[in-house]
């Protein structure tokens, strides 16, 4: 199913009895930079009245396929929606931990060809088993030196798998950190062999730093920014 952005936005909003949060993100690999990706969340309440059915109507705007999600739907605090180029779209349920399905699992996610993403939050580890656990899942890179800078001053981080899949990443959450997209270490190296050098954007909020391996094999790194609440 082919889909217009701004139609499946205005789809998504019109299902909310509440306006959603919003957080721009781009996606840096051998492709190139990849922009005009984001995030819609919200909570679950702005489903109300029949969170069920709105949700199960939601996942129809978007094209995707929400079995794998609604048996989980009530342990849900919040709920994300993702849009980028392309026609792809995600919808991810958020799960406070003492409701989390499985241990440690913070989001269980349907992607645009219904492939099913599991983010386990890898807080219990230290932060030497979580470097290590970084170095593991990310190939030598600037990307991976600056995931390293980043988790001393991380609010959360994340591992990120793929049922079906090899992808494997690790996400970082920088939200409280204080941060701006031009203060990420290394991003003049992130950015080598690359035209856009995101001027425009460097003095924004920093959200969190995703970087590891696509379904492809492809390294790929994320910068999650400017989280708002639209009107």
């Amino acid at each position: 199913m082919e889909f217009a952005i701004s139609d499946t936005d205005a789809a998504v909003r019109a299902r909310l009895t509440s306006p959603p949060l919003r957080e721009e993100s781009l996606k840096i690999s051998t492709d190139g930079i990849v922009r005009g990706r984001y995030l819609l969340t919200f909570s679950r309440r702005a489903l109300l009245p029949g969170p069920a059915a709105r949700l199960q109507a939601l996942a129809g705007d978007l094209g995707l396929d929400a079995s794998a999600l609604m048996p989980h739907r009530s342990a849900a605090n919040a709920i994300h929606v993702g849009m980028e180029p392309g026609n792809r779209t995600k919808l991810y349920l958020e799960f406070p931990p003492p409701d989390a399905p499985t241990p440690h699992l913070a989001f269980l996610a349907v992607k645009h060809d219904n492939r099913i993403n599991r983010y386990n939050r890898i807080d219990h580890l230290t932060l030497d088993q979580q470097t290590q656990r970084l170095r593991d899942v990310v190939p030598y890179s600037p990307a991976r030196v600056t995931a390293l800078a980043c988790l001393v001053r991380a609010g959360g981080v994340l591992q990120v798998t793929e049922d079906g899949s090899t992808r494997n990443s690790i996400d970082i959450h920088l939200a409280d950190a204080a941060m701006t997209v031009g203060d990420l270490p290394e991003l003049t190296a992130l950015l080598a062999g690359h035209s856009d050098n995101l001027s425009d954007i460097r003095h924004m909020k920093l959200g969190h730093f995703a970087c590891g391996i696509g379904r492809d094999g492809t390294a790929f790194a994320t910068i999650y920014f400017g989280g708002r609440r639209d009107p």
